[in-house]
């Protein structure tokens, strides 16, 4: 159904940017994150674990110069849309889309700048806190999806700019592989 409203002359960016978001889209979606890491299979949820995969690619994506970075600009661009459109179809009415936007653009940005800190610092406590506070809600220990989410920025890391912009070419770690035994 999105290809009928995709525009026609999507550049290549734009391109780039819509294979990466599917390749996000696409991993949140595996049942293990909801089923065994019981993270709230909710639009909230979901929105909070995309972040937290997006910040990982984001952050990957700002390191590469300005090819990364307008294609850092165009994802999120992206994902605001895919909101916007993922609000309208809950039912949020008209009036209600901006407010929600905006909360969900302060969300972003607080939750992005937390994984962002502790990224920075190699501050594996505080990842982790993050994590539980704001994808798992404080309800569950946030040690398995905190060595998932250290595991993907390892392998974002040695990921070459051409491979992301061509194939959204993220090489997404089994989160069971970090459940603590």
């Amino acid at each position: 159904m999105r290809f009928l409203f995709a525009r026609a002359s999507a550049t290549p960016l734009q391109a780039a940017a819509d294979r990466m978001h599917d390749a996000l889209v696409h991993q949140i979606r595996t049942p293990f994150f909801y089923t065994d890491l019981h993270v709230p299979d909710t639009f909230e949820g979901r929105f909070d674990l995309l972040v937290l995969h997006a910040a990982l690619v984001l952050r990957r994506l700002r390191d590469l110069g300005p090819d990364g970075q307008s294609l850092a600009q165009a994802l999120v661009d992206l994902m605001f849309t895919r909101f916007d459109v993922a609000l309208r179809e809950l039912g949020v009415s008209d009036i209600g889309v901006p407010k929600r936007m905006k909360r969900l653009a302060e969300a972003f940005k607080g939750r992005t700048a937390a994984y962002e800190d502790a990224l920075q610092k190699q501050d594996e406590p505080a990842l982790r806190d993050a994590i539980c506070r704001n994808v798992l809600g404080g309800t569950s220990d946030g040690t398995t999806l905190s060595r998932y989410a250290g595991a993907l920025e390892a392998a974002l890391q040695s990921t070459p700019m051409p491979v992301l912009q061509q194939h959204g070419g993220i090489a997404f770690p089994d989160p069971a592989r970090f459940v603590s035994r």
